[in-house]
């Protein structure tokens, strides 16, 4: 098993919101048939 990162480097070591197109979980197996949970999800706003 291996990962990587696929995301571009991030330039001011901060989350910015306007910057995102889309958020993506995925999964690499050969399981025909998996299950996410996912849970206690919330956006935050930090106030600068």
């Amino acid at each position: 098993m291996s990962w990587g990162a696929w995301s571009k480097a991030d330039t001011n070591d901060r989350i910015d919101p306007e910057a995102f197109a889309a958020f993506k979980i995925g999964l690499n197996t050969k399981v025909a048939k998996v299950r996410y949970i996912i849970r206690d999800v919330a956006w935050v706003r930090f106030k600068p």
